[in-house]
C-alpha cells in the first residue's frame, strides 16, 4: 500500500467515524455545519446524493488506479496444518518405535516394502525388467554393501539370533534400524550413480 492509498484510507475512516458520531451523539451533529450544507444544496436528499457521488468517484478512482498499475493486492489465506518437516522423518520415528529385540509384523512389513522398493529401483536404474531386477536383488549383485545386500535378498526377514539382539540392545544398537538405513543408503547411492 503506497502513501496515497494510506491517506485515502485514513480520510475515509475518519469521515465514517465522524458520520457515526454525528448520528449517535447530538453534540457532534450540532458542531458540524450540516444546516449550512443543507441550505447550500437545497435539501438533505441532494446533500446525501452529493456525498454518495463523492464516495463513488473516490472508489472508481482507486479501482482504476489499481487496474492501470496492473496490480490488485490480495492477502493470501493463511496456510493451516503445514508441517515443513524433512523427508523420511516419519519412517525414522517408526524405526525408533520398533522393538530391537522382538521381531514384529511391523518389522516384516517394512522389510517387504523395502525389498519391493529395491527391486523397483534396480529395475529403474538398470533398465532391466522386474524379473531381472529381482534376480539381482536375490543374488546380492545390486550393491557393493554386503549388509544391505543380505538384508533384502529374500522375501523372509532373517533376524540375528535372539542373544545377538539382546546384546545389541544392551549396547544401544538396533539391528533392524541399522540394516534398514544401510539398505536405504545403498539404494540412494545406486540412484545417484545412474
Amino acid at each position: 500500500m503506497n502513501n496515497r492509498q494510506r491517506i485515502l484510507l485514513v480520510v475515509g475512516f475518519s469521515a465514517l467515524a465522524v458520520a457515526v458520531l454525528a448520528v449517535a451523539v447530538p453534540a457532534v451533529e450540532a458542531s458540524l455545519p450540516v444546516a449550512a450544507l443543507v441550505a447550500t444544496f437545497g435539501n438533505d436528499y441532494v446533500l446525501a446524493a452529493v456525498i454518495a457521488l463523492g464516495i463513488l468517484v473516490a472508489f472508481v478512482g482507486v479501482l482504476s488506479f489499481q487496474l492501470r498499475a496492473g496490480v490488485i493486492e490480495t492477502i493470501p489465506p493463511a496456510v493451516e496444518g503445514t508441517d515443513l518437516e524433512r523427508p523420511g522423518k516419519g519412517i525414522d520415528e517408526l524405526l525408533r518405535s520398533l522393538s530391537s529385540v522382538w521381531v514384529t509384523p511391523e518389522h516384516r512389513r517394512l522389510h517387504r516394502q523395502l525389498r519391493t522398493t529395491a527391486i523397483d529401483t534396480v529395475a529403474s536404474v538398470t533398465r532391466y525388467g522386474d524379473s531381472a531386477a529381482r534376480q539381482r536383488v536375490d543374488d546380492r549383485s545390486w550393491t557393493d554393501d554386503p549388509v544391505a545386500a543380505a538384508f533384502i535378498d529374500t522375501e523372509r526377514l532373517d533376524p540375528p539370533p535372539i542373544s545377538s539382539r539382546i546384546r545389541a540392545r544392551l549396547t544401544g544398537d538396533d539391528w533392524f534400524r541399522d540394516r534398514y538405513r544401510r539398505t536405504v543408503g545403498a539404494l540412494e547411492s545406486l540412484e545417484e550413480s545412474e
